[in-house]
């Protein structure tokens, strides 16, 4: 008697995350690494949902928050808050969420189109609305978290964070050379005065 095949599944592999009330997932392949909130410094001349930049192991990264970005209600920061490090359009960046729930894998056929319902304001970057045992959970492409202009403006922060690094390096560099920080002298003032006769 021949024994039967089990049927392959396709499935994807999911971190799921909340804000609000919703759960949220993005592919795990997505996912750089998950790391806690931390101090983030504000860049001045930029969208309202950029918090920022934070330092990751000496790589100065800009932060979104996507409450922010999604037009959802904006809370206090928590200790349970956590950023989700992602690379989108070969920029490296963190995203502020409520907290990170867990790692599934859901199968495709559980997949399915986002209704049409859906806000307006997350629609766009909705890949789909997985089924799990525990409810829904609304997958994101995060590749489309960002238009072409916002990448624009992260990259003009990679120019701050280069800057930032430069003058780090320059600190830590006089600092161990026991050298003062250095300073541009001021040129003497020009005599105006008319000679005396």
């Amino acid at each position: 008697m021949q024994e039967k095949r089990k049927e392959i599944v396709s499935t994807t592999q999911v971190v799921v995350f909340q804000l609000g009330n919703e759960d949220f997932g993005v592919d795990i392949l997505q996912v750089l690494e998950i790391i806690r909130l931390g101090p983030i410094s504000h860049v001045p001349e930029t969208p309202d949902f950029i918090e920022g930049v934070t330092n990751l192991r000496g790589n100065v990264i800009p932060v979104i928050n996507l409450r922010k970005k999604f037009g959802l209600p904006q809370k206090q920061a928590e200790k349970q808050n956590r950023i989700v490090v992602f690379e989108v359009e070969e920029k490296i960046i963190g995203a502020i969420v409520d907290h990170v729930d867990q790692i599934i894998r859901i199968p495709d056929d559980r997949i399915e189109d986002p209704p049409e319902m859906t806000s307006a304001d997350i629609r766009p970057y909705i890949k789909g609305l997985g089924k799990t045992e525990s409810g829904l959970v609304i997958l994101l492409n995060i590749r489309k978290i960002l238009t072409d202009g916002e990448i624009i403006q992260l990259r003009e922060i990679d120019k701050l964070r280069e800057k930032i690094r430069q003058q780090e390096e320059t600190a830590e560099n006089d600092a161990s050379s026991g050298q003062a920080p250095k300073t541009q002298k001021k040129a003497a003032p020009k005599k105006t005065g008319k000679r005396s006769r």
